[in-house]
């Protein structure tokens, strides 16, 4: 059997910790109503887009699959894990993918992960549902991503600030970043 050395010890304890954060956002958000059907804010990605920025794809990866998976056991059905799996992964991809430009802003990788979400869970409904009509919803779930993922993506650049910078005191670098890589 392998043992872990320290930095591999490390990092797996620093994705358990990412994942632990977007399990607690996701919980937290069951309490804030959403008007819009179908609609929600998305809390939870804010974990996976600080692992993309602190540790690397590899760690948001795992981030991401702990959180649907853990959410679709402790607060979803069969269906809504289908839906959260398949909007998380093209997200996933996505951000994986804009996380690497060095010109682009963290708020539009939030953006931009946010609209994948959406069209992810809305071409699962289509297919499942066997309807076009789905689709009809897009323009109203495409603007609420928008806003959702634009206000996840301030709180992610605000919250790496705070993880950089320590306390306010003068303390040391709670999670240093790491450049992304595959």
């Amino acid at each position: 059997m392998a043992t872990l050395s320290a930095d591999e010890m490390l990092r797996w304890s620093r994705v358990g910790v990412f994942a632990a954060l977007a399990l607690a956002l996701g919980y937290l958000e069951t309490f804030i109503p959403i008007p819009v059907p179908g609609v929600k804010l998305g809390l939870a990605n804010i974990a996976i887009l600080l692992a993309f920025l602190r540790l690397d794809t590899r760690a948001a990866f795992f981030v991401m699959l702990i959180k649907v998976l853990a959410q679709g056991l402790l607060f979803g059905s069969p269906l809504t894990f289908v839906y959260s799996l398949a909007g998380s992964l093209l997200a996933f991809c996505l951000m994986a993918i804009l996380v690497r430009i060095p010109s682009m802003h963290r708020v539009m990788v939030s953006v931009c992960g946010a609209v994948a979400h959406t069209a992810g869970q809305m071409l699962v409904a289509a297919v499942l549902l066997g309807t076009r009509f789905v689709w009809l919803a897009a323009p109203v779930l495409m603007v609420a991503a928008l806003i959702t993922g634009a206000i996840c993506g301030m709180l992610t650049v605000r919250l790496d600030h705070a993880l950089s910078t320590g306390d306010p005191a003068g303390g040391t670098i709670l999670f240093p970043p790491v450049l992304p890589s595959l």
